[in-house]
């Protein structure tokens, strides 16, 4: 007894789980051949586990993987069924061109006689439905798979992979390389406490986008394909709705978005309608303001590295001239904010940004998509170099472009992008400061446009 407690101590496993599994066959009407079968693969698992822990990355304990194995034989599995190949009980199995089969509500197995092959079908009895909470209808039962898919295939790794001697992983014995990859992805990841909401986000668009377009080419649920095509038309007649209203609605207002504005003046508001309207596709805007300022828009031009020290001068500039002066920074990317935080002029804190040598200066630094809605005092813009912005990057949701009509394709580029770019210019009660490289073709397109425009 007392040797059993210090094994235990230094995590040795000495549990006869042999025995175990033979104490459960006994209450079982299982042929001879399958309960040879079950021990012949318990003892694989026993022979490789120690290699398998070694070798592989988050994997449960050896006595947690067993015991799971044993509960399922024991609580799970009611009837178990061994084919051989060729004959008339197999006709099934070969007609489908798989090795098993799996009745979750009658507890049944049918399988030809291979130790990988009887874990795969044990595994594939004991999988419930994910509780993950989706945040949409349509994910659900593709995530679904995916886990189901990706959770088999890293469990049965144990004997698949080990050949008695050494780790021999052939890649055509994977089941299906990518649910095994992001399922191996989606283990490290949950290991890993730093990962941000923003990343989690990235991880399901690419997670959703794998499954749901392979749910659809291999799934052959011919349900679930007419519920996405319902979803798409839906989502289809919706974007046609809000894009072609007044054309659907003859007798509508064409002049149904903001006519007026109080905020800046009238000089910025025809250089940004302008701008924006570069793009055919866009809801004609003319803008009138009660205000004016001319030179709304000026072009502050650095060479080399010295971008954060010309922003320094400006909010310098903007501060002598009135220190209480609520000023903006924005940018495309939280990356160049973020360096910016941390260049030798300021320091970030959340959302603020603290001048060194101003530390009374009121500034506020976000990136343009946040700035939506929001109004200040001054605006600066920087990161508005060529590569940076626009950027080339897809949609933020795959699903956008998936439900994307041809209908209201638009043929100029990064239509988006100069959207995002008037919410900057715009955000300003007075001037926009457009941080920018002083080469041409280092600055970004919308700038040399917008410098084309204020000449």
């Amino acid at each position: 007894m007392e040797k059993r407690k210090i094994l235990s101590k230094l995590n040795i496993d000495i549990k006869d789980y042999n025995n175990e599994l033979e104490k459960i066959l006994e209450n079982k009407l299982f042929s001879y051949d399958v309960k040879n079968l079950l021990l012949s693969m318990l003892y694989k698992i026993e022979n490789a586990y120690k290699d398998y822990e070694t070798v592989k990355v988050e994997v449960p304990s050896k006595r947690e993987y067993i015991e799971n194995i044993l509960t399922i034989i024991k609580e799970k599995c009611l009837k178990i069924y061994l084919v051989k190949s060729g004959t008339p009980e197999a006709e099934d199995l070969e007609r489908n061109n798989i090795t098993f089969k799996v009745d979750r509500n009658n507890g049944e197995i049918v399988c030809i006689q291979n130790e990988l092959v009887i874990l795969t079908a044990i595994l594939k009895l004991d999988i419930t439905k994910s509780l993950i909470e989706m945040p949409y209808e349509y994910m659900e039962t593709p995530i679904f798979k995916l886990l189901e898919y990706g959770k088999i295939d890293s469990e049965v790794e144990v004997i698949r992979d080990f050949n008695g001697w050494s780790w021999d992983i052939d890649k055509n014995n994977i089941n299906d390389i990518e649910y095994n990859y992001i399922y191996k992805t989606m283990i490290l990841l949950n290991s890993k406490k730093s990962i941000n909401d923003k990343n989690l986000k990235k991880i399901l668009n690419i997670i959703s986008k794998i499954s749901i377009k392979k749910y659809l080419d291999e799934a052959n649920d011919i349900e679930y394909n007419e519920k996405f095509e319902k979803l798409k038309n839906k989502k289809q007649k919706r974007l046609e709705l809000f894009n072609k209203f007044s054309e659907l609605f003859l007798d509508s207002k064409d002049d149904m978005y903001l006519s007026t504005t109080y905020r800046y003046g009238q000089e910025l508001a025809d250089i940004t309608s302008k701008f924006v309207l570069k793009n055919n596709e866009q809801t004609t805007k003319h803008i009138k303001s009660i205000k004016h300022l001319e030179h709304p828009i000026e072009l502050c031009e650095y060479r080399g590295y010295e971008e954060y020290e010309e922003i320094n001068k400006i909010v310098h500039k903007i501060y002598s001239e009135n220190p209480n002066s609520q000023i903006l920074i924005l940018a495309r990317t939280n990356d160049c904010l973020n360096k910016l935080a941390k260049s030798d002029f300021s320091n970030g804190v959340n959302d603020a940004l603290i001048c060194k040598d101003l530390p009374d200066a009121k500034i506020e630094a976000l990136t343009m998509h946040r700035s939506k809605g929001l109004t200040s005092d001054q605006v600066i813009v920087f990161g508005l170099r060529e590569k940076v912005f626009p950027s080339k990057n897809k949609a933020s949701h795959w699903i956008f472009e998936y439900f994307k009509l041809d209908s209201i394709a638009e043929k100029i580029p990064y239509a988006e992008e100069r959207r995002l770019f008037y919410v900057a210019l715009t955000r300003t009660r007075n001037k926009v400061y457009l941080v920018v490289p002083s080469s041409r073709g280092s600055k970004s397109v919308f700038v040399n446009e917008i410098e084309d425009m204020i000449k």
